[in-house]
């Protein structure tokens, strides 16, 4: 089940349901969407994107690998999945993977891999300033 807290009457009010039941998904906000990425299934890599003004859930292009356990970033406007697992013959396979969602393609893209397979994630982002030449006095 998905709720909503209301802003005005501080109650929480339940919303359209996804599609798919899952857990172990993480979701990011793009353009005031929710999107919703895989979940802990065999195989499951299922997105959805969620229009609050309509309250209505819309599937998208799946990764084309599944994967869970993996972190999740926002970059502008691009969810960066990072790492992982997958399953593979039926055991938990690690990945080095790095891929990027384009919400306004609907397509992922390779990114890059990471030195080291990597689970278990949680990312943020952290937006610096420039500071090249500069000495930092704490």
């Amino acid at each position: 089940d998905m709720y909503a807290l209301s802003n005005f009457k501080g109650e929480w009010r339940k919303q359209a349901p996804m599609s798919i039941a899952r857990f172990g998904h993480q979701m990011v906000t793009i353009r005031d969407s929710v999107f919703t990425f895989l979940g802990l299934y065999e195989p499951f890599s299922e997105i959805e994107k969620y229009d609050p003004d309509q309250n209505q859930w819309t599937r998208l292009r799946p990764l084309v690998y599944d994967r869970y356990s993996y972190g999740l970033a926002l970059v502008e406007e691009t969810a960066i999945l990072i790492g992982g697992k997958k399953w593979q013959d039926s055991q938990e396979i690690p990945t080095q993977d790095v891929v990027g969602y384009d919400i306004d393609n609907d397509c992922w893209e390779e990114i890059c891999k990471i030195p080291l397979p990597w689970y278990g994630l949680q990312c943020g982002v952290l937006e610096l300033s420039e500071l090249q030449g500069k000495d930092i006095k704490l």
